[in-house]
């Protein structure tokens, strides 16, 4: 019988040499306390940058042959006509093409992570009483974000995820 350390090394030996900075991520939010990170706003950082885009695989394919971009699968949704590809480049934040009828190709928003579900859930509370414009409430979404959309004073879509 194995022991959970000797599982999570199973684990981490088998993950794709390019997915390391995904499990990195993951783990650097369950090692520190929200709580122990400062202010709420301490310890963000850009998660992905949306683009809306008329042709998701030429997109695709621009990014990946331009910048090696590394493509996750597609995501289509279920509730309406989108969908969607995750690209990411080198080890930082990444690139979200989307796609949807009646949408032009242009910038969508930028995505910070606060680290947890509780601090979307903080961040809203502070945001709604200091008077920021919420687009929408926390919520899970079907490509398996918790996340809420704001405007910034510039009105900029925000979506602040964990």
């Amino acid at each position: 019988m194995t022991t959970s350390r000797e599982r999570l090394h199973l684990l981490v030996d088998a993950l794709p040499e390019d997915s390391l900075c995904f499990a990195e991520k993951g783990l650097e939010q369950w090692l520190v306390p929200w709580s122990d990170r400062g202010f709420a706003g301490a310890s963000a950082q850009i998660d992905h940058v949306a683009a809306w885009v008329s042709d998701l695989q030429r997109a695709r394919a621009f990014y990946e042959r331009w910048f090696q971009a590394k493509s996750g699968p597609m995501y289509s949704s279920t509730q309406r006509k989108f969908e969607s590809f995750f690209l990411t480049l080198g080890h930082g934040a990444r690139l979200e093409l989307m796609k949807s009828p009646g949408e032009p190709a242009r910038p969508a928003h930028v995505a910070i992570s606060v680290g947890s579900l509780e601090a979307v859930g903080d961040l809203f509370e502070q945001m709604r009483s200091g008077g920021v414009l919420i687009v929408r409430e926390p919520r899970q979404t079907g490509d398996g974000y918790y996340e809420m959309v704001v405007k910034d004073s510039e009105g900029n879509l925000t979506e602040i995820t964990v």
